[in-house]
């Protein structure tokens, strides 16, 4: 019977299921890391590109005691009931050096109880504003309408394209393009519409410690060249509970983090690569070893040394192409369902980069899991292709 090469591949991978399983599964475990490791490391670059377009304030002002790093602050901002001293917007806006100065108010939805969801709410004025309108004018060209409200990409609106706070419905006007961090989960509105849903809460019994005037956080534009040190200085001066931090300080901070992901995610790649080779390497060479009589035999019947070659590679490319199918399909299934659990456990900017940058992925991790197995092979087919057939049969008679 005439076994074509492909055949009798199969029938000794089958033969073996011990050895074949441990080596697609390993196969599969680096297909799955490139996968996760390559769409992670391009999202925190795409999420940085982003966040760095889009941080248009060089200084922010937020209360002392707010208990949140630099990074985190750009990422989410506030969310605690900390408030700026009375006073403060007049003041810095009248410092030399100014240019532009906008507040901004944050607070977080109680649950289910009295609301759609629980959320955090950024308030702004849209007479001032000059971060957040910039980025809304991108999906919403003639602003926000009076009472609507914008939410980030994260969140569910529903049919009625409406969020209801304390039993009032306020329409969703837009929904944000994706910033790849907190933001995405919240919802923003001008602060003559948080006052709306204040005056909702009130009504329903829950009250404020804060006066709608109080404000949790400043973002400043200076004029290029200004003296930083000198405003926060002079800011510490004037007023206490206040934490002044540049772009510089926050941005790099952010860049720092996201870098050292990226490089651990690009080490966990090439350790895997490195133990794929070696372990496919030692697995083909143990098995050739065990298997010579066997080779031996198919050479005494008629087999060529090119025929065997390709049966060892043929094995190998078996077993790496079911490891790297299986692996591609497991990292899709983790990378995807955990994306926003990602965001919120890292801190760190997260888009997914384009379509096309994605089907590059899945189809590198599909080829570079899939070339490793005969590539660690070949060394092993060419010792097998040039066996002596007949010397090696004459040691089992010895």
């Amino acid at each position: 019977m005439n076994l074509s090469t492909g055949k009798i591949a199969f029938l000794n991978s089958w033969r073996s299921p011990f050895r074949t399983s441990g080596l697609a599964i390993l196969i599969a475990v680096f297909s799955t890391v490139i996968l996760a490791g390559g769409l992670f490391s391009l999202s925190l670059e795409q999420g940085l590109s982003v966040i760095g377009s889009r941080l248009g304030a060089d200084v922010i002002l937020i209360p002392s005691g707010s208990d949140i790093e630099k990074n985190s602050l750009f990422l989410q901002g506030d969310t605690k009931q900390n408030f700026l001293p009375s006073g403060v917007l007049e003041w810095v806006r009248s410092h030399p050096g100014v240019v532009q100065a906008t507040p901004q108010h944050y607070f977080t939805t109680l649950g289910t109880s009295c609301c759609d969801k629980k959320v955090n709410v950024i308030g702004f004025d849209p007479k001032t504003d000059f971060v957040i309108l910039p980025w809304i004018r991108q999906v919403l060209v003639k602003g926000v309408p009076a009472g609507s409200l914008v939410v980030g990409s994260d969140l569910q609106v529903g049919p009625k394209k409406s969020l209801r706070f304390f039993d009032q419905e306020f329409p969703v006007a837009a929904q944000l393009e994706p910033v790849g961090n907190k933001l995405d989960q919240a919802v923003f509105a001008s602060i003559e519409t948080v006052s709306q849903i204040r005056a909702a809460a009130e009504k329903k019994g829950f009250h404020f410690v804060s006066e709608e005037s109080e404000i949790s956080a400043i973002l400043l534009k200076v004029e290029k060249g200004a003296d930083v040190a000198k405003l926060t200085q002079d800011i510490h001066y004037a007023f206490n509970g206040i934490q002044v931090f540049e772009r510089k300080d926050m941005f790099g901070t952010i860049e720092k983090t996201v870098r050292l992901f990226q490089r651990i995610s690009w080490i966990l790649v090439g350790l895997f690569l490195v133990i794929a080779v070696v372990a496919l390497s030692v697995s083909f060479s143990v098995s050739a070893n065990a298997r010579r009589k066997e080779f031996a035999v198919i050479r005494m019947v008629g087999g060529t040394r090119r025929k065997l070659r390709r049966i060892v590679i043929a094995e190998s490319a078996l077993v790496s192409g079911v490891g790297a199918v299986l692996g591609t399909l497991v990292g899709a299934l983790v990378f995807f369902p955990f994306r926003v659990w990602i965001v919120d456990a890292f801190e760190v900017p997260f888009i997914l980069p384009p379509i096309s940058t994605i089907i590059g992925v899945f189809v590198a991790s599909l080829l570079v899991p899939f070339a490793v197995g005969p590539l660690a092979a070949s060394r092993v087919a060419f010792r097998v292709g040039n066996l002596d057939a007949y010397q090696v049969l004459r040691e089992g008679e010895r």
